[in-house]
């Protein structure tokens, strides 16, 4: 039976490309090679499946399996059909969907698989009836026909085979028609119809001196020769047996000389073979010493790097470690310092009030000079309070405990509370506080405990640092996204180089007020952190001698 690989019935797109591979692909099957054919073929796969043409790719992978199937390679040839099936029942009825049946079917059959392969054949004629393709019909019948003589239907074998020859013989196909011819002797000598064997024999061997060195063409004379013997024409038979004898003998002599011209190949690719062996091994025992070289020199390279690394990694640390020692140098020293600022604010304040409590328990002082050290007594424990406030303020934010939340803030509110809190202090040096005029209107989105201990700081300093009967303004101001309320005094001021460390809170001990009022320095750096917390700022501006200008500035209501 003779079978072909799948060409395209259709004219495609002229790709001069993919013509030339299929060229080279039919050119080296019909020359038996089959490795370069196989390559050929799988080059077209790739490119199809690239391109995303479905059709081609399948059709493609029909050919390989048809090629496998010539070579023998039945399991993988099933494999290659397998693994398109999927993608080529998605495609509409199609010559690619009738071939890959009938492929399948071919390969089933050479497997023994034959009711796989009858159901795969007869796949094919409902396609090829459906679609009204004529250009299978023979191969289709003659594989039926083959199945159906394998599974011992030999009058179902016959007609079809029948079938495919009356086919074969109005289209003139000759291929067809040989391969119709050949099934048919075989099986008229089997079912005993030996004038058919004789007839259908003849007709085959009639196709052409180029058959009389195969396999199948002596074994027709064979079996024309004894049809002739069982229909008793002496004559005929024993010149179809002296064929036979001859072909054979031919036969025999090309298959010596084709290993005579093998043994040669063979020897002369061993020879080569060595050769190559040789030079081959030369060569991989240079490439070895390369190797090995430039693996010593990447290890070392590496070496050197990781030492490299290791070096500015200690280096690193160490420097980190110095940094860490110095920071903690400067807190402890910072609160040893702060330790001893405390305790004297706090041990003067409280001395005055223990003195006085003796005055007046002995009975030295009167009435009137009790309620005057009062007023100064008040004062001063006013600024005790407000240092304890920023002491403890202070260690919450070193455990960074302090948390913002907002809520709507008048203020004119915060501007009061903040001069009442402060009239203790007010009062002990006679100083009056502007009020600029605020409405209800002027309302920020804050955290209402920071704002309000920035403020009380922003006017402790100003009163601290303002000299006697004098005055401190405080007035609003608004801008695009911000609303800023400005704390200004006329007292002593500050230096350029004073006023880049308080900027930069970097002031670690408040120097003395007008009233020799002491301070730690931490209020304004407090203030400074929690305005941030809130999205806010203090912008502070001073000259020595002229006063200083504070401003609380926080973000307008719906620009948080």
């Amino acid at each position: 039976m003779v079978f072909r690989l799948q060409a395209q019935n259709a004219q495609p797109e002229q790709n001069p490309y993919t013509d030339s591979l299929k060229d080279l692909m039919y050119a080296t099957l019909d020359r038996g090679h089959i490795d370069s054919s196989l390559e050929f073929n799988t080059a077209l796969i790739r490119y199809y499946r690239d391109k995303g043409e479905d059709y081609e790719y399948v059709r493609q992978n029909i050919n390989r399996a048809e090629i496998l199937r010539m070579i023998g390679g039945r399991e993988e040839a099933l494999r290659v059909l397998e693994s398109v099936e999927e993608l080529c029942l998605s495609l509409p009825l199609s010559t690619v969907r009738s071939s890959f049946y009938n492929r399948k079917a071919a390969i089933l059959h050479e497997s023994k698989e034959h009711m796989a392969a009858l159901d795969a054949v007869h796949e094919s004629q409902r396609i090829d009836s459906l679609k009204g393709y004529k250009w299978r019909l023979s191969s289709n019948l003659m594989l039926e026909g083959a199945l159906y003589r394998d599974l011992f239907e030999f009058e179902k074998a016959r007609d079809v085979l029948l079938e495919a020859y009356e086919l074969a013989l109005a289209e003139n196909d000759t291929d067809e028609l040989s391969s119709a011819a050949y099934n048919l002797t075989l099986l008229s000598s089997r079912l005993g119809i030996y004038e058919d064997a004789v007839r259908y024999g003849r007709q085959y061997l009639s196709y052409g001196p180029h058959y009389e060195v195969s396999i199948t063409y002596g074994d027709v004379i064979h079996i024309v020769a004894k049809a002739y013997e069982e229909l008793q024409q002496f004559d005929s038979a024993f010149y179809y047996l002296d064929s036979v004898y001859g072909i054979r003998m031919r036969r025999m002599q090309q298959i010596i000389d084709d290993n005579a011209d093998k043994y040669k190949v063979v020897n002369q690719l061993e020879k080569e073979r060595l050769e190559n062996s040789v030079l081959q091994s030369e060569q991989d025992q240079s490439h070895l010493q390369l190797l090995i070289l430039f693996l010593a020199v990447i290890v070392a390279i590496l070496l050197i790097h990781f030492a490299n690394k290791q070096r500015l990694h200690y280096k690193k640390l160490n420097s980190k470690q110095e940094e860490f020692n110095r920071e903690l140098q400067e807190s402890l020293e910072f609160k040893n310092k702060l330790i001893s600022i405390v305790a004297h604010d706090i041990r003067n304040p409280m001395a005055s009030l223990k003195g006085l409590i003796h005055v007046y328990n002995e009975g030295l002082v009167e009435e009137q000079d009790l309620r005057h050290m009062m007023g100064g007594l008040e004062a001063t424990v006013g600024n005790v309070d407000l240092l304890l406030e920023n002491l403890l303020n202070w260690v919450r934010t070193q455990s960074e405990s302090l948390q913002a939340y907002r809520e709507e803030i008048q203020i004119r509110t915060l501007v009061h509370t903040a001069i009442s809190e402060a009239q203790a202090q007010l009062k002990a040096k006679n100083i009056h506080v502007s009020l600029a005029e605020m409405g209800e209107g002027d309302v920020v989105m804050s955290d209402p405990n920071f704002v309000s201990f920035a403020l009380r700081n922003v006017l402790s300093n100003a009163i601290k640092f303002s000299e006697e009967n004098s005055t401190i303004t405080i007035s609003c101001s608004h801008s695009e996204d911000m609303d800023c309320l400005e704390i200004r005094d006329y007292g002593r001021g500050m230096n350029a180089d004073t006023l880049e460390r308080l900027r930069a809170n970097s002031i670690t001990r408040s120097g003395n007020g007008t009233g020799n009022e002491k301070g730690t320095g931490l209020g304004i750096g407090l203030s400074m952190e929690f305005l941030e917390k809130v999205g806010g700022m203090l912008e502070i501006d001073s000259e020595l001698g002229e006063g200083t200008r504070v401003r609380i500035c926080l973000p307008r209501i719906g620009n948080q």
